[in-house]
C-alpha cells in the first residue's frame, strides 16, 4: 500500500505535554508513525486552562490507527476533560492528502530512518512540564535539575497560547520527584503553577524524536554531568 493511501490518525487535545503523553501511549499500543505536530489557538476571549490546541497526525494500517486512538483517547483523559480531547481517523487518505498531514510547527528533531541522539544514550523517563511565560518555565526547569538528578532535554515555545514546554529526563524515581517539585512550588507561588506536569516512563522512540537534543556539529552532543 502507498505511504499517502494509509489510514490516518488525527488526535486534538488541550496542550503539548498531555499530546505528547498520548501519543507515548498510542506509539506503544500500536505500529504508528507520527507524521506531523501543529496547534492553533482558540479566540482571545475563549475560556480554556490551557489556551493552545494541539493536533498530532500519523498513519498505519487500519486496525493500528483505531487502536492508537483509542489509548491516546484514555491517556489524555487522565489529564483534561473529555470536551479538550477530539480523535478522528480516516480509512484511506485521498491521493494528495498526505502533504497535508505533515505540515506543523514541531519537527522531528532528526532526519526520517536515524537513531534518535540523547546525551546518555537512553532515559528510564521524561517529565513535561508546561508553564505559562517563558521565565516561569525556565525558573521551574532550575527547580527541577537541582530538586532531582534529572537533565534539561528540550523546549518547545512556539506553539502559542503564552504556553512554554520544557522536558527533562532521568530515572523513572528522580524525574517523578522533579514533577514533584514543580507541583509543590506551584501550590506555594500561585502564579508559578504548572499548567500540567506530566511523567512518562520508558518514552516511545516515536515520540523522542521531536524532543529529542541535535547533535553539534562535530556529531557529538553535550555530555551528561555526573554525580559527585
Amino acid at each position: 500500500m502507498e505511504k499517502d493511501r494509509r489510514a490516518l490518525g488525527f488526535l486534538e487535545v488541550q496542550g503539548y505535554s498531555v499530546a505528547l503523553a498520548a501519543m507515548d501511549k498510542a506509539c506503544k499500543t500500536a505500529d504508528i508513525e507520527i507524521r506531523g505536530i501543529d496547534s492553533n489557538n482558540p479566540d482571545p476571549g475563549a475560556r480554556l486552562c490551557i489556551p493552545v490546541m494541539v493536533q498530532v497526525k500519523f498513519t498505519g494500517n487500519v486496525s493500528s490507527v483505531q487502536s492508537a486512538l483509542e489509548a491516546a483517547r484514555a491517556e489524555a483523559l487522565r489529564h483534561i476533560p473529555e470536551e479538550a480531547v477530539l480523535v478522528h481517523s480516516i480509512a484511506s487518505g485521498a491521493e494528495g492528502v498526505n502533504g497535508l498531514i505533515g505540515i506543523g510547527k514541531v519537527s522531528p528533531s532528526v532526519r526520517a530512518g536515524r537513531e534518535f541522539v540523547r546525551s546518555d544514550g537512553s532515559y528510564d523517563a521524561i517529565g513535561l512540564v508546561e508553564a505559562e511565560h517563558f521565565a516561569t518555565a525556565v525558573h521551574l526547569t532550575d527547580l527541577m535539575c537541582k530538586t532531582a538528578y534529572v537533565e534539561y532535554i528540550h523546549s518547545e515555545r512556539y506553539l502559542g497560547g503564552k504556553l512554554v514546554t520544557v522536558i527533562v529526563g532521568g530515572s523513572t524515581a528522580n524525574v517523578q520527584a522533579a514533577m514533584e517539585a514543580v507541583l509543590r512550588y506551584g501550590e506555594l507561588y500561585a502564579g508559578a503553577a504548572p499548567k500540567t506536569a506530566i511523567t512518562v516512563t520508558n518514552p516511545h522512540p516515536e515520540i523522542m524524536r521531536f524532543i529529542c537534543k541535535q547533535p553539534d556539529r562535530k556529531g557529538t552532543t553535550a555530555r551528561r554531568r555526573r554525580k559527585p
